[in-house]
């Protein structure tokens, strides 16, 4: 399986990788090992018929767990993307719980759900960051522009959304216009941009003033950048994948390219081409000090205390990195 996206679980004790096929992989962080294959069932498919292929089932392309509140009894809820939905789904039996359908697109690239649980926001192809009410699945928000002088929103579809854990009223997205933006939902606009990051799928995380970003290019697809002042910290060293792809008939596939944070390849299983993004996250685990694995190897122990550690979904691998 490809995994297109990923998250950890509020305890740190689930990795969730969300995979095409309309499957979500639960793994377990401490040795790496597959815990459970989650099919979520009516998710719609993917069309591509108009290509000469059948439809296949909607893949995940963003997948987050939803904070518990306080008194709720159920635990273990992820909401994912997949196709023109968010859908939410149990993390212990796989069925879905309820569904949105993100109007106006086709595809909802990436769902993220504020810290509180309270809310919940979705984007795809048409441009707009869309705000709902996590328990009625209500739309709030709609957000399109900025000021018109300084920010101006989006110019192209969206991948990648975040809430700042400290300041619920802000809203991180970005996607293929090469810019970061940041919302305020109380005024309901981008008040700011920082431009470089060009994101293809859920590879955008922050976590306290630092941002992180997982852009699809050759050179320094992985930066941390200074969220008060957009401002570029560093590039981050990343590790080239191996090759994961394998060339279907009458055509030659693209395998995984050294330095590439997101590449073209082939499913597995022969059919159309697709972009491998890189999913990213900024976690520290739940205090513990987990074994990690790279490039299917253990590698040693982090103090999580101390260290940042960053997960990367590239094609058919998870890497753990200390940040």
């Amino acid at each position: 399986m490809e995994g297109l996206c990923l998250t950890t679980s509020p305890s740190g004790s689930i990795i969730a990788v969300g995979c095409r096929g309309a499957k979500i992989l639960l793994i377990n962080p401490q040795t790496m090992a597959k815990m459970d294959t989650l099919v979520v069932k009516d998710t719609g498919t993917t069309p591509t018929s108009a290509l000469g292929f059948e439809d296949v089932p909607a893949a995940c392309t963003s997948v987050c767990f939803r904070p518990m509140s306080r008194g709720e009894g159920l635990k273990s809820v992820l909401v994912a993307a997949m196709g023109s939905k968010v859908v939410h789904v149990h993390a212990g039996t796989g069925s879905v719980l309820s569904s949105v359908t993100i109007p106006n697109n086709e595809f909802a690239n990436v769902v993220a759900v504020r810290g509180d649980g309270q809310m919940f926001a979705a984007a795809g192809s048409d441009r707009s960051v869309r705000v709902y009410d996590e328990a009625t699945g209500t739309q709030i928000l709609e957000l399109t522009h900025g000021d018109g002088f300084t920010t101006g929103g989006h110019s192209n579809g969206v991948f990648a959304l975040a809430f700042k854990p400290d300041n619920p009223q802000v809203l991180l997205s970005g996607g293929w216009d090469h810019t970061l933006q940041v919302w305020d939902c109380r005024t309901q606009r981008s008040v700011r941009s920082i431009s470089g990051p060009y994101l293809c799928g859920e590879s955008m995380d922050i976590q306290g003033g630092t941002i992180l970003t997982g852009s699809w290019r050759e050179e320094t697809p992985l930066q941390l950048w200074d969220f008060a002042s957009g401002r570029l910290m560093t590039n981050l060293s990343f590790p080239p994948p191996a090759a994961t792809a394998t060339p279907g008939a009458g055509a030659a596939a693209k395998a995984s390219a050294p330095q590439h944070a997101a590449v073209d390849a082939r499913d597995s299983g022969g059919g159309l081409w697709g972009w491998v993004h890189a999913g990213v996250h900024l976690c520290r685990g739940s205090g513990e000090q987990p074994v990690f694995c790279t490039y299917q190897q253990a590698m040693g122990v982090i103090d999580t205390e101390k260290s940042r550690l960053l997960l990367v979904a590239c094609a058919k691998q998870i890497l753990v990195l200390d940040a």
